[in-house]
Order: C-alpha cells, then sequence, then structure tokens
C-alpha cells in the first residue's frame, strides 16, 4: 500500500488501462437501481451526520440509514427523526448488489471450465488486468486463455474521502500509515466479493473452479474474502498483499482453499516478514499454503517471475493442483 500522497498518485498512473482491447470483453458495473443517487456522497452530496442527533457516517462513500431532505444545501446521513421525516430510505445501499464496484470481463475462446477474479489494487483504473496479469500477450497460457472466465475488477470510487485522490478504492481507513482499516467498508467490500462468486458459482458449478487473486489492497482484500467464505475455493493468489492487522491477532478456522502468497524483498509497503507472519498464520490452520519471495522486487513494479507464477498456477488449479511443483517455494505447506 502507498505510504504518502505521491506514491498514490504514482500508482494510479501505472495501473490506468492499455489502450488495446481484447475480443470477447464485457464492461459493467453492478450497482442497481435499488441504493438512490442521493445516499452516496459526490452527486448524491449526502455527508455523514452528527452523532448526538442519530447522524451515521457514511460507509466507504455512501449512507446506509436515511439521507435528510435537504439542510443548507446537504443532505445528511442518519437513522433519528430528523433524518427520517423527509429523508431519502438509503437502507436497501447496504447490500453487495450496490457496492459499485466495475467489473471488465474476458470471455474464454473455448469451454468455460473456471473463473478468476482478479481484485485491482488501491487506484487500479477498470483494464488494469490487461497489464498486470498479461491477457494481451502471445504467451498466455493457453489453458487460462481458453477455459477461464477473467472478471478485471476494481472497487468503487470514494466521492466522501479526501484521500481517495486515485481511481478507486475497495475501503478506506481509520489510519493509513498504520494500515487499520474502517471495518465496515471491509465487510462492506467483502460481501460484494462473495457476491461474485456465488454468480460465478452459478455459471461454473463448483466453487473449486473459482479463483480469487489481487494486488496489493485487492490482495489484501482477496484474503479477507477467503477467509471468511464457508465453501473452499480453487486457489486464492494474494500478489503483494497481506492479511489486515486483526487477522494477524488469530484466524478462525478455515475452508481448505490452497493460498499463494508473493512478496517483494524490497517491499517497504507490505514487507516480507508480515507476508511470511500471515503465511505462517494461515498454515496454523490447516490450509495448504506456498509463499514466494522476489528478488529485487519492490511494492510497485510489475515483476515477469511474479505474472509466470501466477499464471502457471491458474492453469494447475485446473488441473492436477499439484502447486508444491509449480515453483522452489520461500514457504511451503
Amino acid at each position: 500500500m502507498p505510504s504518502n500522497i505521491l506514491n498514490r498518485v504514482v500508482l494510479l498512473a501505472l495501473w490506468a488501462p492499455a489502450s488495446a482491447r481484447l475480443v470477447g470483453i464485457t464492461n459493467h458495473s453492478t450497482a442497481t437501481s435499488g441504493c438512490p443517487a442521493a445516499c452516496n456522497g459526490g452527486a448524491g452530496d449526502c455527508r455523514p451526520g452528527t452523532s448526538g442527533n442519530g447522524g451515521l457516517t457514511l460507509v466507504s462513500g455512501t449512507c446506509f440509514g436515511f439521507c435528510s431532505s435537504p439542510y443548507q444545501g446537504a443532505r445528511y446521513c442518519g437513522d433519528g427523526a430528523d433524518y427520517v421525516k423527509g429523508g431519502v430510505d438509503c437502507r436497501a445501499c447496504k447490500g453487495p448488489e450496490h457496492y459499485a464496484g466495475r467489473i471488465q470481463l474476458h470471455t474464454p475462446q473455448g469451454e468455460v471450465k473456471g473463473s478468476v477474479i482478479l481484485l485491482g489494487p488501491w487506484g487500479g483504473a477498470l483494464g488494469w488486468e490487461k497489464q498486470w496479469f498479461g491477457l494481451d500477450s502471445a504467451n498466455l497460457d493457453p489453458v487460462v486463455k481458453k477455459h477461464y472466465r477473467i472478471l478485471g475488477v476494481v472497487g468503487k470510487k470514494m466521492p466522501g474521502d479526501p484521500e481517495a485522490v486515485g481511481e478507486s478504492a475497495w475501503y478506506e481507513y481509520s489510519n493509513w500509515e498504520a494500515e487499520v482499516p474502517l471495518q465496515p467498508g471491509v465487510d462492506w467490500a467483502v460481501s460484494y466479493v462473495h457476491h461474485l462468486i456465488q454468480q460465478e458459482h452459478k455459471i461454473v458449478g463448483d466453487y473449486g473452479r473459482i479463483i480469487l487473486a489481487g494486488y496489493s489492497q485487492g490482495a489484501n482484500l482477496a484474503l479477507e474474502s477467503a477467509i471468511t467464505f464457508p465453501q473452499p475455493l480453487g486457489l486464492v493468489v494474494s500478489e503483494r498483499g497481506v492479511l489486515l492487522p486483526s487477522r494477524r491477532k488469530g484466524l478462525p478456522n478455515l475452508a481448505a482453499t490452497p493460498y499463494i502468497l508473493s512478496a517483494g524483498d524490497r517491499d517497504h509497503s507490505y514487507t516480507e516478514a508480515i507476508v511470511k507472519q500471515g503465511a505462517h498464520l494461515l498454515k496454523s490452520k490447516n490450509a495448504p499454503v506456498f509463499m514466494k519471495t522476489m528478488a529485487g522486487l519492490d511494492h510497485y513494479t510489475w515483476s515477469k517471475p511474479e505474472w509466470q507464477l501466477a499464471i502457471k498456477a491458474f492453469a494447475v488449479a485446473l488441473s492436477t493442483k499439484q502447486f508444491a511443483k509449480v515453483t522452489d517455494w520461500t514457504v511451503s505447506s
């Protein structure tokens, strides 16, 4: 995760989409009309209410209570009488279908045998996955290209967050430097990812054929979503992501989902030591865990070895599932 505004802008610039396009791409948002526009910050201009009279804070820029009638040119979020009377009912907005993530779907060339859900980083723009996972590359594994539905997903825009100068974010922070997230926003983002998993399950018919992968903040979300999902998935790939601080204190019992974690030995945002701590915690819960440290890699630079590792793992997940043979691991179950 970037540690200052300059690095955040750099991250945004790195992961703006390339101009090239693939055959079989569909762009869409999961936002629906059930959440009134007035319930959102920015265009809706719904602002946090005052706690003393039943006001509520916004969750990732959205009100989950009532957005009051206009008062001095603005609306305010709350569930007290002053907000309910004449206000807009925003309670349905907490549903995962209203999270407003944005998706670019890459359809396979052949029979659909699995799904890969790729969660973008903080500041990621729609289409980030084409560069990061080399979807335009002629060297892309034919199994991945032929049989996987690939969903490149980025978080929602955060109109109410002065820190969110980037294109998107999955959740906000109560303390940016200490990486302490605002839990309601994390929970909403996790429910959205679970919603995507269920949608893909209806298509591929087997949770074991669904891969959840991400980079940076998207990797954090991939880990948290898998930890809280009741069914074992085919694979989780965390590229330079970490367990959330609350999870580093202890994990619940886990479904038998295999995890691959990659780290850079020059990453000063999510250090190798913190990634390794997460690997050992997952391993302590009997999860199949494989970790690889990339020499000379920082937090922001694209890595060909890391890319090759992920693509090979995606292919193995549809065949032998022998992840132990994919590479020489730093940590292995």
